[in-house]
């Protein structure tokens, strides 16, 4: 799906507000792996600002390239832990989210990536067995100027 700047600068609640850039960006998250914990992992991407001014940034973001998120989306998924000795239990996890934010210089999105396999802990050592997935965020944005 493309942006045609054009057109969106007319579709708007206020009209004051006005695109000055858009575009589209990827990202690979490879999520977190530890023996000592489950962690999600946070990832960085930075683009160059084409405005070159503060703005106000609206984008969705997807981890499969087809099913778009609004910005203020976490997923959520399940997974089971299964700790040595005791019942296996199933567990509510973020999967992925994201944030978004611009200067005169840059626009970073940062991900959030904490989706994994089934864990596996031995009570006994406190080692944690799993395997992170790597998710590919795909963003798509839109800058429009406060002034």
């Amino acid at each position: 799906m493309s942006v045609d700047i054009s057109k969106l600068q007319f579709v708007t609640e206020f009209p004051i507000d006005k695109i000055v850039a858009s575009g589209t960006n990827s990202i690979t998250n490879p999520g977190f792996s530890s023996s000592s914990a489950l962690n999600g992992n946070i990832t960085d991407l930075q683009i160059a600002n084409p405005y070159g001014q503060n703005a106000f940034v609206k984008y969705v973001w997807s981890i499969d390239g087809v099913n778009f998120n609004s910005q203020d989306t976490a997923l959520i998924y399940s997974f089971v832990l299964t700790p040595s000795g005791y019942p296996s239990q199933t567990q509510g996890a973020y999967q992925a989210t994201t944030a978004g934010v611009v200067n005169p210089t840059y626009i970073v999105f940062q991900t959030f990536n904490d989706y994994h396999s089934n864990v596996s802990i031995n009570t006994t050592t406190n080692v944690y067995t799993y395997t992170a997935y790597s998710l590919t965020f795909t963003i798509k944005w839109v800058l429009y100027s406060i002034s």
